[in-house]
Order: C-alpha cells, then sequence, then structure tokens
C-alpha cells in the first residue's frame, strides 16, 4: 500500500492555464523575498520554494532558499510591461514562456516535493546523470511504495524527482525498511 507522500506525489502540484504560463524570473542577488513581495503585491501567483533545514543550532528548524536569484511566476507578460525593473528586484530576460513552461514546471515540481520532504526528513538535492545506487523500494514509514536507489550502506535514499537527473538525498533514520 503506498505511503501518504508517495500518493501525494502521484499528482502534480502545479498545472497549465492558457491565460497565463509559468516563467522562472531571474532575481537580483539576495532579492528574492523583495520579488514575492511585489508580485503578491501586483496579484500575480508565484512560487518561491524553500526547504527545512533541521540542525540549526537553537533546534528550531528553519526555512531556507532551495534557488539562489530564482523566483516561478504565472503571469502573462503582455499584462505586465513593466516587471522588469529595480524596485520589482527582476532582472530582464529572454521571454520564453510558452515553448519552456514545461521545463519550468519540472523544476518546480521537484522543489515542492523537495520542500515536502525536507519537513519531516534531513534532505537535499542531488544531480547525477546515472542512478546514485541500487534500485529498492520503501516498504515501511511515510515513504513506503516509493521506489528510488539506496547507497550500499543504506544510509541514503535517491528519490527521483520529475526533473531529469534530479533526485531527493533523504538520510534514512530508524523506521524505514527497504526491500531489493
Amino acid at each position: 500500500m503506498p505511503g501518504k507522500l508517495t500518493k501525494l506525489f502521484s499528482t502534480p502540484h502545479f498545472t497549465i492555464r492558457e491565460d497565463a504560463h509559468w516563467i522562472a524570473f531571474l532575481t537580483f542577488t539576495n532579492c528574492e523575498r523583495k520579488a514575492k513581495t511585489r508580485l503578491d503585491k501586483y496579484g500575480i501567483e508565484n512560487y518561491l520554494p524553500f526547504m527545512t533545514v533541521h540542525s540549526t543550532d537553537d533546534g528550531k528548524p528553519a526555512k531556507k532558499l532551495q534557488l539562489m536569484s530564482t523566483i516561478f511566476a504565472r503571469c502573462d507578460l503582455r499584462d505586465y510591461p513593466s516587471l522588469y525593473n529595480h524596485q520589482n528586484c527582476i532582472c530582464r530576460q529572454p521571454n520564453h514562456a510558452g515553448d519552456r513552461q514545461k521545463q519550468v514546471m519540472l523544476v518546480m515540481e521537484s522543489c515542492w516535493q523537495i520542500e515536502q520532504l525536507s519537513e519531516l526528513f534531513d534532505v537535499e538535492r542531488v544531480k547525477s546523470s546515472t542512478p546514485p545506487g541500487t534500485p529498492c523500494q520503501v516498504s515501511g514509514g511515510p515513504l513506503s511504495g516509493s521506489t528510488g536507489y539506496c547507497d550500499e550502506t543504506q544510509t541514503f535514499f535517491f528519490l527521483p524527482l520529475p526533473e531529469m537527473g534530479a533526485y531527493a538525498k533523504i538520510s534514512l533514520k530508524g523506521k524505514i525498511t527497504l526491500s531489493a
């Protein structure tokens, strides 16, 4: 029986609409949160991917940006001709809305999955052109039913992400059992 997270990840979180496209915007350095505030002010749907970091000095989890100088937004750029400016913290870039929307959405899905996983596990995003271990399936715990790869010592489980060559490297602890 698939686990809760396996079911959650089986349905895409982001959807396509005809009137607006998902676009990856470059922001000025360290201005991602400001860009989000500005996009929110304009009423533009956006996504700024964070992840939970559990090992902080005070013991409380902290939120960390997953991607530097990047924010995702769904809009029709013709409706917002002055979006690229210093006040909005968004850099000018080539228009690629229509032809790259699917690629942008795959990266967003990967980020969203990392964000969800990071609330429960110590996780990091890794890129690899070859599978990073032995094929296996999680048979217990919240990742039950998930297929991926595990290292030789079964210390880490690598969950394939929608983005090509990207994996969530999850530190295995306690109650998770693997079956080859």
